[in-house]
């Protein structure tokens, strides 16, 4: 294994990309320190109990080791962790490739750093910023992970460390993604303290302090007050748009969570006269409430939708926002529930979308429910999107369906595209199709 390996394992689960929450961060982190342990025990090298699990072996874990000895373990890891990436970068300017105990020693470097606590990273770090041995690329990458860790830990002691050191991470985004995981963390504990630290450091750190970044402060926010989350909008200098609605709605997960924030959204929207930014507010927020629904499934969402009373601008945009990926198996339900309550012209360009994915996915589902329908604008739209889907590998089913249609420019189009698709696979029952139904100037394959 070469050094870029170990450089790219740091980088990869220790900075991950723009958006990851720090859970996830360290959830590869340990996904990718199982997978090098794995691939440790094939080789046939074995590791000890403690490596296997993700921990460094160290002299002690009961609660009456005191600040000195878990400050020196994390010396003692510093020095072995520096030792090794002196070593990887001599045997790859030597041309040497990977040996059998490789693998092994860089699970070890993972899983060291992921059970190290906060005090002992800051310690790490001060060992790393302070070794004239180390590569400044293997630095870069080792800091930018153990600052992660350490982000999710202890938020407000990562986000000191960053303005102490900050320096160490380069300009490879790393310092960006670390405060903003920091930020998040701490604004979900304490909103005010995250927003004291863009205060103090707003100047000193502008770019990291990028408008996502502070995004990321409403989400904390929003867990614990959505109407403070709102109010803080304006303070961190963000518009009332779709971005910064969209974070507060999608940090709120419970039904109660979700009324206290549409309540929010719609006092906050209110002292506003600007109609533009009133659309683009309900937008975000809109959004992110049919996302978590959908996400949360039709019959946990119902009773709340009929308690939210959503208004006629919330609602189309509730409507809109759905995703057709998500609703799988209450996509009937889903289409239902619009039709039952809205004008058709505001759902059956939805319901077409929503049948076009759920016949892909399940078309005997999909057909079991067009076949329980009345007659009416979901059902045709459904019925459309379904037929022009199952043309591509039932033609007659298809052509059924599409003469349920009532007569018009849409059921000719249709009956037209099944034509073609049907010509593909069985030309003389095509050809009897298009005859009866009168279809003609189309040419199997146009």
């Amino acid at each position: 294994m070469k050094l870029s390996l170990l450089i790219t394992a740091l980088l990869v689960v220790g900075l991950g990309w723009f958006g990851w929450q720090g859970q996830t961060r360290l959830a590869a982190a340990k996904a990718v320190h199982a997978s090098l342990a794995a691939e440790v025990n094939e080789l046939g090298i074995g590791t000890d109990a403690s490596t296997a699990t993700g921990k460094l072996a160290r002299a002690s874990k009961s609660q009456r080791e005191d600040q000195a000895q878990r400050e020196n373990q994390a010396r003692t890891f510093a020095g072995k962790l520096i030792a090794f990436a002196v070593e990887m970068e001599r045997l790859e300017k030597a041309g040497k490739g990977r040996d059998d105990g490789t693998g092994k020693r860089v699970a070890e470097v993972i899983g060291g750093i992921l059970e190290l606590d906060p005090s002992q990273l800051k310690v790490v770090i001060a060992e790393l910023r302070a070794s004239p041995e180390m590569n400044d690329e293997l630095r870069t990458g080792i800091v930018g992970f153990a600052m992660t860790v350490m982000a999710d830990a202890d938020p407000a002691g990562a986000l000191a460390l960053f303005v102490a050191s900050g320096d160490m991470l380069g300009k490879n985004g790393a310092a960006t993604q670390i405060v903003a995981t920091a930020l998040t963390k701490l604004a979900g504990e304490d909103p005010m303290a995250a927003m004291d630290w863009i205060r103090e450091n707003s100047q000193d750190h502008a770019d990291v302090l990028t408008s996502q970044t502070r995004a990321v402060v409403l989400a904390g926010a929003a867990r614990q007050d959505p109407k403070l989350a709102f109010s803080l909008i304006g303070e961190l200098g963000l518009s009332l748009d779709r971005m910064a609605t969209a974070q507060i709605s999608r940090a709120v997960k419970t039904p109660e969570e979700q009324t206290a924030m549409l309540a929010a959204l719609r006092d906050y929207v209110a002292g506003t006269d600007d109609d533009a930014v009133k659309s683009a507010a309900r937008f975000g927020a809109l959004a992110g409430l049919s996302e978590q629904s959908v996400a949360r499934g039709f019959d946990g969402s119902a009773q709340w939708l009929e308690s939210a009373h959503l208004n006629e601008e919330e609602a189309r945009v509730f409507v809109e926002r759905i995703d057709p990926n998500q609703t799988k198996d209450d996509s009937g339900k889903w289409i239902d529930w619009m039709s039952s309550r809205f004008p058709a012209e505001d759902y059956t360009e939805k319901t077409r979308q929503i049948m076009d994915r759920w016949s892909m996915q399940d078309y005997q589902a999909a057909a079991a429910w067009l076949g329980g329908k009345e007659d009416g604008p979901a059902k045709s739209a459904a019925v459309g999107a379904f037929a022009k889907n199952v043309a591509y590998f039932e033609p007659a089913t298809a052509a059924q369906w599409a003469l349920t249609l009532p007569a018009g420019e849409g059921r000719a189009e249709l009956l037209k595209s099944v034509y073609v698709e049907w010509s593909k696979k069985d030309e003389s029952a095509a050809a009897a199709f298009a005859k009866e139904n009168g279809i003609t100037g189309e040419k199997a394959g146009e």
